[in-house]
């Protein structure tokens, strides 16, 4: 059982209870509402409405995103994002990640246990979404992204602007690492649906270099993407240091100017050479 404080009444003594039960029911003590998680959830999720005492790293409520119920995606990213802005003892896991400067420019929110990251195409509109789960939920469901049913692939670019004013562009395998590359200030995007779902048509009216960056023992699948892009691709292999696996884990340990070094001393490798940051 969760225990926090009641959004229908007006104390801050901790008095609603959340059953994590076949029934998946809420309880308050003191004004005695009553109901479903899915009720909860909806009250939560209002704009105004914060929890003062939420689920810990090791608590959670749904395995899932709830993706709104229903409710248009641009007005569900709206509402995760306010969730996730109002309520500062959520930042814990993008603070691990060292992508809370990214919360306002990616519009990124939350949603019962998970961040959501809106996808946009180049006008601003936001034509899809990404789960990605908070630690303590992906342990418990061995599931580590989501997407609303039926989303088809897409390319997130986290940052159209830098994209657009680019002299190189960059391929990650993660909306993380594609978010910590925007914070370095290199233009990258990344696949939505995993390293395969890469469509090259989406590259089809980029005319500078495409740089693939891969994670560290996971050359095969750039160069299998490098393969499809035909010309316009080029594998780059980062050099990383111990404890490091992916680009995120570059941003973590050597900061922003650490990852943009990186960039600039990628050694030559088959099927490409080294390539510099954007001009």
């Amino acid at each position: 059982m969760l225990l926090c404080t009641c959004p229908f009444h007006q104390d801050d003594t901790p008095s609603l209870g959340v059953y994590e039960t076949p029934e998946r029911h809420y309880h308050c003590f003191g004004c005695k509402a009553h109901g479903s998680w899915r009720e909860l959830w909806e009250v939560l999720g209002s704009p105004g409405t914060v929890v003062l005492a939420p689920p810990d790293r090791s608590d959670s409520w749904f395995d899932r995103p709830r993706w709104g119920n229903g409710t248009p995606l641009a007005q569900y990213a709206e509402r995760s994002h306010l969730a996730l802005v109002s309520q500062p003892h959520l930042h814990w896991y993008i603070q691990d990640r060292g992508i809370e400067d990214a919360i306002e420019p990616a519009s990124l929110g939350w949603d019962t246990g998970w961040l959501t990251v809106p996808v946009t195409d180049e006008g601003g509109e936001v034509v899809g979404i990404v789960g990605r789960a908070y630690p303590h939920i992906s342990h418990k469901i061995n599931m580590r992204y989501d997407l609303p049913r039926g989303q088809p692939p897409l390319m997130y670019v986290p940052d159209w602007e830098v994209w657009n004013g680019a002299g190189t562009h960059y391929i990650v395998f993660g909306v993380i690492d594609a978010i910590s590359m925007a914070i370095a200030g290199l233009a990258a995007c990344s696949p939505t649906a995993g390293k395969a779902s890469f469509d090259p048509r989406w590259l089809d009216t980029t005319d500078t270099p495409v740089v693939i960056l891969s994670d560290r023992h996971e050359d095969r699948d750039a160069f299998d993407l490098a393969a499809r892009l035909d010309w316009r691709g080029r594998v780059c292999l980062l050099k990383y240091e111990e404890g490091e696996k992916d680009v995120n884990d570059v941003l973590v340990r050597r900061g922003p100017e650490g990852l943009r070094d990186a960039t600039q001393a990628i050694k030559r490798s088959r099927g490409g050479s080294g390539a510099g940051g954007p001009s």
